[in-house]
Order: structure tokens, then C-alpha cells, then sequence
């Protein structure tokens, strides 16, 4: 005889007895003998029917006045589930303490089968009603493990998930929450691709969308409590849409929480447009912890990515006020920079704040790059110092030179000449390499004032090196001016060109026979091929001087060009 079992599959029974009609109503007329040792005989036997009862019949042995007879039906698999899951949650919520042995032990016994199967959901109230029970605790030293077995195949649902972690959350139970992240983990396996290297967060480029996002709220909870060993969950419900700032926005605020675990909060947050993530980077950067526990390159990374997502105006004003912030360490002020400027360029108060703290430090060089350039188009207004600065620090000083070269400003020409010299030097730079850096950048300026420096410099120099140097610059100088004045004359004569053709196509329409004729055969005379089929309409001119003119212009121009 086939019988449904705890879990919802059929489970099969030799011996259990398959009662006639008859039979039956007598065991239902004996659940009700005011004998309560009949009633507990009855409810035995009924527990081992194949045959199962009208539901209200389990309904009053469950309800009965002696708990012998209340607990004879959990083992009775022939019950339906819905009824045997209606029936554990009374006997969950009895008040004698033999019941709850009972329950407790059918509910330990079912933990070990089929451990792989799900639990069903329907036990939900079950489990929920015995673990609010006062009368004797659901978990003790000697079932601990059995309940998180239990509960480790009840979470394997979507409806047991919520339950596990709510309990979770409700009884500050480090074991329950081990089962619910270790669940919520695997199933983000299933929907999402595996963690970058060194980092906690899910790649969130895969993620199924259909999965309903209220599976995953519960574990939010536990995210509050532990939030950087479960942070992957808030990608997942960043990737289904869901407003997350609300509920992340109080872990990252809150001091009393580890710098890593608010610095994780504020990444799933600023998934939103809330004005607050700017604030909260720089409390959580600013916060002293940060000396002890040490800066890790993933650490930097998530500063990156949540400066990144900052609109231009929260950016700015963010990493103005972080710049000024002295207690904020460089290691993280960079990397919150990078992410800031990531995909846009420093405006000038930006530029002057990055400079202000970051030159002469251990930089990300293409941030204080970025803030280079922008000095190096502001002269006026501060540029000339940090280019100046810029020049003598060993970590930017070459792509100083490149922007001093690149802009030509005169302004800077005693900076390379004193780059020159030999009385300048700078810490960690070979002196060698220091000059050519110089000297290309004066070489680019390609004008008298420059060549007349090197010039100058090689003179003095006692460096036989260096003066080679200058006068390959020199030489480079001599062309730059010398193809330039010959491209400048090419320029001319083309311009002088163009101009004679265009006056000769003009005359074509004077009045005069003879104007038109020497027209003709000056477009001839210039090699002014394009104009030919002007050309050819004059040879119907009405005057025979301007077509016989034509005509020999025409054998001008068709002629084979000699090499």
C-alpha cells in the first residue's frame, strides 16, 4: 500500500492493515470513548491505518485532552500532508512536555532522511509554532545538529529560505544564519557567475531576472548582522531593480560597524541616486580604523568603484572636501580619486586639490596626469607652479617636460634651462635621464629663443654627452625651420597659382577677342588641366582668333607631361 511521507513522496507499507468500512467507523466511534486509555489504543491504531480518515478525525485525536493520544498520530504516515502539516503545527504548540519529546523526536528522526530532498514548506508552521514554544527549547547542545539539518533542507525552498533567515534574524542564531547564507550562496551560484579574484562580490552580468526578488529580501536581514561575508546577495538584488539605498544606507552610516563592512553596504547603495554616498565615503575614509587594520588592493578597488558611480557635481564636491581631509590616508584618497575621475577630466578647483595633496606622494600617476594637463592649460591660474613643482618630483617630472613641450610657453624657459644646468638635480633620477627629459621638451618649442638656449648650453656644458645631445637638438631645430619655410613657399607659390587660374577664367568672358584668346592660352601656359572643358567651349567661340587659340591650347594640355 502506498502512503505519502514526510517530504511529500510516497513511501510504501507491508504491514499496515487495510481496515473495511466497518472496521474503520469502530476505530473512529473509539477516538471518541471517554476511556482515555481506549482513545490512546484507537489513536494507535488508526496512526497505523493504509487507509487514511476524514480529516476531522486526526483533527480531534490531535486536540485530545491526553498527550498519549495527541502524539499518537506523528508517525502516521498514511495522515495526507497537508493534514499531518496542519496537525504538527497544533502539536508543535502543546504545552506538555511529553508531546513536544515526541515531536521532537519524529522531527530528528526525519531530519537524517533523505537529507538531500527539500523540506516541505508546508511544515513552515510546524517548526515555526515549536520554536516559539516556552515550555521546552526546540534546540538544544545535544540536537544541534540534527535541527540544522532540518532546517538546511527546509531553506532549500524558496518559502524555507525566508523562514531560516527570519528565525535567523529573530534569535541572533549564528548557526541558523551558517544555513541560511550557505543556501542563499548556493543559490546565487546558480543564477550568477563566480566571484572576481580577491573579491566578495558577485559579478552581477548574469543574473537570472525571473527569479522574484522577494526571495531575497529576508537575507537582507542577516546582511545587517553580517554583511561582509553575504554582501553578494545585494548585487543579485541590485540586478533585479530593486531599491536598495534605503536598506543599505543605515549599515554604512552606522560607526560602530567595521570599515569593510559599512565600505560594502555603501557599494550596494550607490547603485541608487541618493546624495548621501558621497558623505558617507568620506566618514568611512576618514575613519582611524582604517591605520590599524591595514589597506588591502581590494579595499582600493571598492573605494574606486563607489567614487565612480557619483555624479559629476556629488564627485566634486565629495573629493574637494576628501582632498582637504588630512586624516583620510593616501592609499584610499587615490583610489577614490581614480574613481571620481574615471571617466571625466579634473575641472580646475579639482586639478589644484589632487596637485595640493597628491604630488610628491605615491599617487595613481594617470590621476595626478590628468590634473597636469589641466594645470598646464592654466598658466595663469596656478598651472605654472605645478608644472614647476611637477618638473623636480622623480614620479611625474618626464611627463611635466612632456606638457611643458607640448604647450610652448615661453614662461617656462628658464625652468629647462635651469633643467639643464649642472647644479640641478633631483632624488632617484639620473641626472642623464633627467636632462634628455629637459631638452626634448626645450627642443619642441622649435623657435631662435630655444636653439639659442641649447646653444648656450652646450657651450657650458662639461658633459661631452649632453653637448652631443644639444646639437642633435640643434639640428633638429634646423630642419623643423627649414621644411617649414619650404612648405611655407610651396604654400605661396600654390595660393599665386590658384589666384593666376582664377583671373585667367574670368577674362574667358571679357568682351574683347583678343582678351579672351591670351586667356586661353595662358590657362594653357599654367597647366591648368581641370579647366580644360572650359577650353573646349572655346572653341565655339565666335571670334576665329579665340578658337584657333583654343585649339592650341587644347594640344598644350593633352600633351604627354615629359619626366
Amino acid at each position: 500500500m502506498t502512503t505519502m511521507g514526510w517530504n511529500g513522496t510516497p513511501s510504501y507499507s507491508k504491514s499496515s492493515p487495510d481496515l473495511g468500512r466497518e472496521q474503520r467507523d469502530i476505530l473512529v466511534r473509539l477516538v471518541h470513548d471517554s476511556d482515555p486509555n481506549v482513545r490512546s489504543a484507537a489513536a494507535e491504531s488508526v496512526s497505523k491505518l493504509a487507509v487514511p480518515l476524514d480529516a476531522s478525525v486526526y483533527d480531534l485525536i490531535a486536540h485530545d485532552t491526553d498527550p498519549r493520544v495527541r502524539s499518537a498520530l506523528l508517525f502516521a504516515d498514511v495522515v495526507p500532508l497537508e493534514v499531518r502539516a496542519r496537525l504538527a503545527a497544533v502539536l508543535a504548540g502543546d504545552s506538555n512536555s511529553s508531546v513536544l519529546d515526541a515531536f521532537d523526536t519524529f522531527v530528528m528522526s526525519k531530519a537524517w532522511t533523505a537529507e538531500s530532498a527539500p523540506l516541505d514548506p508546508s511544515f513552515i508552521p510546524a517548526l515555526e509554532a515549536r520554536r516559539k514554544n516556552s515550555v521546552k527549547p526546540f534546540m538544544t547542545p545535544n540536537n544541534t545538529v540534527a535541527v540544522m539539518t532540518l532546517c538546511a533542507r527546509l531553506a532549500r525552498s524558496r518559502e524555507g529560505l525566508k523562514a531560516v533567515a527570519k528565525w535567523a534574524v529573530e534569535d541572533r542564531s549564528p548557526q541558523l544564519e551558517d544555513v541560511a547564507v550557505s543556501q542563499m550562496r548556493e543559490r546565487i551560484n546558480k543564477i550568477a557567475p563566480p566571484p572576481l579574484p580577491g573579491r566578495r562580490i558577485v559579478q552581477p552580468s548574469a543574473v537570472n531576472i525571473e527569479i522574484d526578488p522577494e526571495d531575497w529580501v529576508p537575507m537582507l536581514e542577516i546582511e545587517r548582522h553580517r554583511f561582509d561575508e553575504v554582501s553578494s546577495v545585494g548585487w543579485v538584488l541590485v540586478r533585479l531593480d530593486l531599491d536598495l539605498s534605503s536598506r543599505f544606507l543605515p549599515i554604512a552610516a552606522d560607526s560602530g560597524r567595521g570599515v569593510r563592512m559599512r565600505l560594502d553596504a555603501l557599494d550596494v547603495a550607490a547603485n541608487g541616486p541618493d546624495p548621501k554616498v558621497g558623505e558617507l565615503l568620506h566618514s568611512i575614509l576618514a575613519d582611524p580604523s582604517w591605520r590599524d587594520g591595514g589597506i588591502k588592493g581590494p579595499d582600493q578597488d571598492l573605494v574606486t568603484e563607489i567614487a565612480s558611480s557619483l555624479s559629476s557635481a556629488a564627485g566634486k564636491k565629495a573629493i574637494v572636501d576628501m582632498l582637504a581631509d588630512r586624516s583620510i590616508p593616501d592609499l584610499l584618497l587615490s583610489a577614490a580619486t581614480v574613481g571620481v575621475t574615471k571617466s571625466r577630466d579634473p575641472d580646475v578647483e579639482e586639478a589644484n586639490a589632487i596637485l595640493s595633496r597628491g604630488l610628491g606622494v605615491p599617487w595613481n600617476t594617470v590621476v595626478i596626469a590628468k590634473a597636469l594637463k589641466v594645470a598646464a592649460r592654466i598658466p595663469e591660474q596656478g598651472g605654472e607652479y605645478w608644472l614647476a613643482r611637477a618638473a623636480h618630483d622623480a614620479g611625474v617630472y618626464s611627463l611635466a617636460f612632456d606638457l611643458i613641450g607640448e604647450g610652448r610657453d615661453p614662461r617656462y624657459l628658464s625652468l629647462l634651462q635651469d633643467a639643464l644646468s649642472a647644479t640641478i638635480s633631483v632624488e632617484n633620477v639620473a641626472r642623464g635621464k633627467y636632462q634628455a627629459a629637459a631638452l626634448n621638451a626645450l627642443t619642441r618649442y622649435f623657435d631662435q629663443r630655444a636653439a639659442n638656449l641649447i646653444l648656450d648650453v652646450a657651450g657650458n656644458t662639461s658633459s661631452a654627452d649632453l653637448r652631443d645631445e644639444c646639437f642633435k637638438a640643434l639640428e633638429t631645430i634646423r630642419k623643423y625651420q627649414q621644411e617649414k619655410g619650404r612648405w611655407k613657399e610651396e604654400r605661396i607659390s600654390t595660393e599665386a597659382w590658384n589666384a593666376s587660374v582664377n583671373d585667367l577664367i574670368t577674362l574667358l568672358d571679357d568682351k574683347t577677342p583678343a582678351v579672351r584668346a591670351q586667356a586661353v592660352r595662358g590657362l594653357a601656359t599654367l597647366g591648368a588641366i581641370q579647366e580644360m572643358p572650359r577650353v573646349v567651349r572655346m572653341l565655339k567661340d565666335t571670334d576665329e582668333s579665340v578658337r584657333k587659340a583654343a585649339d592650341e591650347a587644347l594640344g598644350i594640355l593633352n600633351a604627354p607631361k615629359k619626366d
